[in-house]
């Protein structure tokens, strides 16, 4: 396993530390977009700032915990 660039390191702190405010503070007063929408606005930053590949976000989804998830009850 390689080590990161300490340009990778800072832009995925960045990405998860907007992913955090978002989770942490649902409601912030200028971007009201959720805990979902934070989770998933968060993953696009680590694909767009290339901390992680697309392959590699593709096989971290857990298919079948989604389809619990969104199981119609």
């Amino acid at each position: 396993m390689a080590i990161a660039s300490i340009a990778k390191v800072v832009l995925g702190c960045i990405a998860f530390g907007v992913f955090w405010v978002l989770a942490v503070f649902p409601a912030v007063p200028f971007l009201p977009i959720g805990r979902t929408a934070g989770a998933l606005f968060g993953a696009m930053l680590m694909v767009i700032f290339r901390v992680i590949s697309p392959d590699e976000a593709y096989e971290a989804i857990d298919l079948p915990i989604l389809g619990l998830l969104f199981e119609p009850w």
